[in-house]
């Protein structure tokens, strides 16, 4: 077995919010996070224009809570993205924090 441990910035959450909009909208009851839920009830294009209005350490949160509350899902999109490289592997666990959190 590997740990692997990343620290990541410039993040772009509007693409991930793109991307993950679906997903939001689908979990977005289960979640513990005001901002999420009131991302999740805007149409994708006007939760983009919020998002992108939050601070910097909001949207970090944000994305950590989400990471958090559905890395089943994320586990499954990077294991997939694994394998179009021609890799293959097994994630057992994944994890965001941030010193914002």
């Amino acid at each position: 077995m590997i740990e692997l441990k990343a620290t990541v910035n410039q993040v772009d959450y509007e693409a991930l919010l793109i991307r993950f909009f679906p997903l939001l909208k689908e979990k977005a009851a289960e979640s513990q996070e005001p901002t999420l839920k009131m991302l999740a009830k805007l149409p994708q294009g006007l939760a983009v224009k919020a998002l992108s209005a939050l601070p910097e350490t909001q949207k970090e949160r944000l994305a950590v809570r989400l990471i958090n509350e559905r890395k089943e899902v994320l586990t499954a999109v990077l294991e997939k993205e694994l394998q179009n490289s021609g890799l293959s592997a097994h994630i057992l666990s994944l994890g965001a924090s941030s010193d914002c959190s």
